[in-house]
């Protein structure tokens, strides 16, 4: 779900129904490393306790202002005491409607290095951000958007600390003891990381440049927007600071560096704060600390680069709170349900705006901004209190149908800050229509090609959306050439819908074909209608099942009719010497947000599942988007996936057998992935022979399929909107009949030619293949054309093969052995 957002030209947010606005992303989430602490073997004698007002905090559970859930691995229980105290801390002063989850980690770190700690994803572009523009960690964008979006079983932040026990003091007393750690300093400083203190700027030294970006995008995090010269001028402005440029890469060696923004200076009685920015750069901790010679032994010192020893702080300090509040944990949010299109001319609209925020409002500071002509021109008015708890609401006047208004709602805090919705005013605005709806409803469907007739029914799934609200839809739909009663649709959640449509329990057979095509009405006068398709229907066909099996196998060869494919076909590509079961190469993937595409291909074949050996096997090589790093399945940032899945009631509903993979899977495939984009950020990158590996999946590892159910199996690939990849390859299907798993790799040893050079016949030896496995020998010449290919199935042990090369042109040749346990490789010489 990698993307660059498409807007109208002057940007326009798009909302979806009235008072339900879809959450939009630039891009896609992103991941970064995270700052390191180190450890400064020198005893500092500082002890700085908790403000008197955060010790009473602690003493009442009512006060805890955020929930904070740590997962541990491996930690002492006396490290998770102290790790709970410091978490204890931070929740009593900072605040979230999210639960914040923290992935700590204890493990042997690199000498000298205490801990390291981040978020574990950024986000940007998303409709409540103090700034659509930046990067903002994934706890500061869910604390802004109010509710959770990288999965509620997923870490904001991934920590690691050090397993050295003699480092360690663990007590939260305070007392730390000469030539110790105080474990409750350092991780209150890693933790405040994880919150967001951290940069993106990066300095390379073989060319003496600097530059900042999250991976490739070149965009900033929302700190580094603050960081400053000793004039003031921001580093990410490129005015000043191009990026890359030894300009910047001195700058930021300079020891002349700050964080200036309005509320840390407020904290620092009106100053900037300086940062860690030393003439040597460092990647784990320059620029992402404060100052080590203005900072320590203060009460400003938790966040300088490096703890000493004997050095006790409890307290993060007025400084590193400001700058967490720039940063936006001191925000305000702005809740407003859009205006829908009219069709009816009235004197006047209203714009009501629910205003909060964690400071003061500045004093009439709330305005509504509006414009008829794409803000060339515009008019302002304040927002009134409604006598509701922080509601606002201003008049936009009206004077004829026909146009379009164009509008954006702002207020300033005591800070001074302003804030706007949608966020990036006036860049992004909101916009509602008056006059005729002529719009039609826009419905988005995959087709449904086949069911097979034991289903009690057959799903269909559908995106509909419309400016003025989707009024009704429904299916109509067609036995053979009979009309049948319309199906409606069900509204599901936010634009999805789905309906069902009865097969076995309506008396449908195999053989029946059924027509079908959705249609949906607005709520406009003219109550517009879409048909999809325009003309004609859908066709889904009802397939007869088979008797059910007890073990199958498929190696492709002969081609096949027992798999029902949607986006799959039994194919042959460019640098693949047999057939196999291929998705579309590259796959489709929505260009919409909301959207999803799925390819299955169907085993009519239904099979019994027999213990103990019920496993399948199969080659495979899927170069599908990968997911976020340590995303797992089913979570919101896994994007594309592949998956295997089970059915027991004729297909009408599916369960994986296991959890689905991507491209991650194999170091290969990610590599191949990545090795060539375009500028989308789609893969150009092509599977081939060489990228096989075996899939093994036991299919009673989950306890929903037991022995002796009857399931039918299916092989479905996933593709979420924008980004996508080559596809998923499949040949050599084995289920229950054996286990295909290769216990030794392939070596030279199992291929020998002779003679080499050859000039009459060349003689190939095979010795040690796989028994019952597939296996492809191919010579290509060193343009990669192809010149002989042999596929054996079911061979013995040991194989000998004469090849003729009499017509074969002088030069060097490649062969190449295919097993399911690698590849293997000769040169050989035609020499007549």
């Amino acid at each position: 779900m990698r993307k660059t957002s498409a807007l109208f030209s002057i940007l326009l947010l798009i909302f979806i129904g009235k008072g339900t606005a879809q959450v939009t992303f630039f891009g896609e989430p992103v991941t970064f490393p995270p700052p390191v602490c180190y450890g400064l073997p020198v005893d500092a004698n500082t002890i700085i306790l908790p403000r008197p007002e955060l010790l009473s905090r602690l003493k009442s559970a009512s006060v805890k202002k955020a929930d904070i859930r740590v997962t541990y691995h491996d930690f002492p229980s006396a490290a998770k005491t102290a790790f709970d105290y410091a978490v204890s801390l931070w929740a009593s002063m900072i605040t979230s409607p999210v639960p914040i989850r923290i992935d700590a980690t204890w493990e042997k770190l690199p000498s000298g290095v205490l801990g390291s700690t981040g978020p574990s994803l950024y986000y940007r572009g998303f409709d409540g951000s103090s700034d659509v523009f930046k990067f903002f960690p994934v706890v500061l964008a869910e604390r802004m958007l109010g509710r959770d979006i990288n999965g509620e079983d997923q870490p904001d932040m991934y920590g690691s600390f050090s397993n050295d026990l003699s480092l360690w003091y663990f007590g939260t007393d305070g007392n730390c003891p000469s030539g110790k750690y105080d474990f409750v300093t350092t991780v209150l400083h890693e933790l405040c990381h994880g919150l967001g203190f951290v940069r993106s700027f990066t300095y390379y030294s073989a060319t003496r440049e600097g530059d900042y970006g999250l991976g490739s995008t070149g965009i900033p995090v929302i700190f580094d927007k603050y960081v400053t010269n000793i004039y003031g001028l921001y580093l990410v402005d490129t005015n000043y600071y191009p990026r890359p440029s030894t300009l910047l890469g001195s700058a930021l060696r300079s020891n002349k560096v700050y964080f200036d923004g309005i509320v840390a200076r407020s904290a620092n009685s009106g100053f900037n704060a300086k940062l860690y920015a030393p003439s040597k750069w460092d990647q784990g901790s320059s620029i992402a600390h404060l100052d080590d010679s203005k900072y320590d032994g203060t009460v400003n010192g938790l966040m300088t680069h490096a703890t000493q020893t004997m050095e006790v702080i409890h307290d993060p300090g007025p400084i590193a709170l400001g700058i967490l509040g720039d940063l936006g944990w001191i925000h305000t949010w702005i809740k407003h349900d859009t205006l829908p299109d009219i069709e009816d001319l009235t004197s006047r609209v209203t714009v009501r705006a629910v205003v909060t925020s964690d400071t003061a409002l500045s004093r009439n500071s709330v305005k509504l901004y509006f414009s008829s002509d794409t803000f060339r021109t515009s008019s302002v008015k304040p927002l009134l209190p409604t006598g509701n708890p922080n509601e606002f609401s201003a008049d936009i006047p009206l004077t004829k149908l026909g146009q379009r208004i164009f509008y954006y709602i702002s207020v300033k805090d005591t800070f001074q800050r302003l804030f706007t919705a949608p966020s990036g005013a006036p860049d992004f605005v909101y916009s509602f229509y008056i006059g005729e709806d002529t719009i039609k409803p826009y419905i988005q469907h995959q087709p449904v090609p086949y069911v097979l007739d034991v289903a009690d029914s057959v799903i269909l799934e559908a995106v509909v959306r419309d400016n003025l609200g989707v009024d009704t839809a429904f299916i109509e739909y067609l036995v053979n050439k009979t009309p049948q009663p319309a199906i409606g649709l069900r509204h599901d959640s936010l634009v999805y819908y789905s309906a069902s449509i009865p097969v076995r329990l309506a008396g449908i057979t195999a053989d029946d074909t059924i027509f079908y095509r959705i249609v949906a009405k607005d709520r406009s006068k003219a109550h517009n209608e879409t048909r999809l398709p325009e003309s004609g229907y859908f066709t889904l066909q009802v397939e007869p099942v088979p008797e059910p099996v007890r073990s199958y196998h498929n190696d492709f060869n002969s081609g096949t009719f027992d798999f029902l494919m949607n986006g799959f076909s039994i194919d042959q590509p460019s640098g693949f010497y047999t057939l196999g079961l291929h998705s579309e190469h590259p796959y489709r993937s929505p260009d919409m947000d909301n959207q999803k595409l799925n390819f299955t291909a169907q085993l009519r074949i239904p099979v019994i599942l027999t213990g103990p050996a019920t496993y399948m096997t199969f080659w495979e090589i899927a170069l599908v988007e990968p997911g976020e790093e340590n995303s797992a399945f089913g979570s919101t940032d896994f994007y594309d996936y592949v998956v295997v899945e089970g059915s027991k009631d004729g297909g009408s509903t599916w369960k994986p057998f296991a959890p689905g993979w991507d491209c991650r899977a194999y170091p290969e495939w990610l590599a191949q992935y990545n090795s060539s984009k375009d500028i989308r950020g789609n893969s150009l990158a092509v599977g081939d022979m060489s990228l096989f590996k075996v899939r093994v999946i036991n299919l009673l590892s989950d306890p929903y399929f037991q022995q002796e159910d009857t399931v039918l199996i299916r092989f479905r690939l996933f593709s979420d909107p924008y980004a996508h990849g080559w596809g998923w390859a499949i040949d050599n299907i084995h289920i229950q009949d054996y286990v295909d798993v290769p216990s030794v790799s392939v070596t030279q040893e199992n291929l020998s030619v002779f003679p080499n050079p050859a000039s009459e016949y060349l003689y190939v030896s095979l010795k040690g293949l796989p028994v019952r496995d597939k296996v492809t020998l191919t010579i290509v010449n060193l343009l990669g054309q192809l010149q002989w290919s042999e596929t054996l199935s079911g061979t013995q042990n040991d194989v000998a093969l004469k090849i003729p090369v009499q017509q074969w042109k002088d030069g060097m040749y490649l062969i190449t052995l295919y097993t399911a346990s690698g590849n293997v490789s000769r040169r050989l010489v035609i020499s007549h």
